[in-house]
């Protein structure tokens, strides 16, 4: 049986990737109107927020991966500050947990089997049927030699 339901964590880290982002990505646009060097670059960092949110919501594995990457970014760049430092160390340290819990992993892999959910990347298309001829000649379903990990 699936458990297609998303965690409601995930949920509420999704709509305040969406929130920020958005707020900010308004907050910095004059800048970018203005002419500002860095505004471009602002402005990007801003929009990942909001594609990392949008894309939480709809299950997109690597969404998560984006969304932590972009608080990671955060983090680095609140060097030296201690204060903005321990704020972004913590807001990443409570966003990871979230979205690598054991729930939030088998909602991102399409419920509690693994197989085949959207944004799984994994189905019936061209990857499944090499899958199958791989099998037959002695390799793993994945595509990854018998008895070997893929890297």
């Amino acid at each position: 049986m699936r458990d297609d339901r998303r965690p409601a964590a995930v949920t509420v880290v999704a709509w305040l990737y969406i929130a920020v982002g958005g707020a900010m990505f308004a907050s910095h646009f004059p800048g970018l109107l203005a002419g500002r060097a860095d505004s471009g670059w602002v402005e990007l960092t801003e929009a990942l927020a909001v594609v990392a949110g949008v894309f939480l919501l709809r299950r997109r594995n690597w969404a998560r991966w984006l969304a932590v990457a972009w608080m990671a970014f955060h983090v680095a760049i609140s060097f030296p500050v201690v204060r903005m430092l321990a704020v972004h160390g913590a807001f990443f340290a409570v966003i990871a947990w979230v979205l690598f819990q054991p729930a939030a992993g088998r909602y991102f892999r399409g419920g509690a089997s693994g197989a085949g959910g959207a944004g799984s990347g994994r189905g019936a298309g061209a990857g499944g049927a090499a899958a199958a001829d791989g099998a037959a000649d002695g390799e793993a379903p994945d595509g990854a030699a018998a008895g070997h990990e893929a890297g």
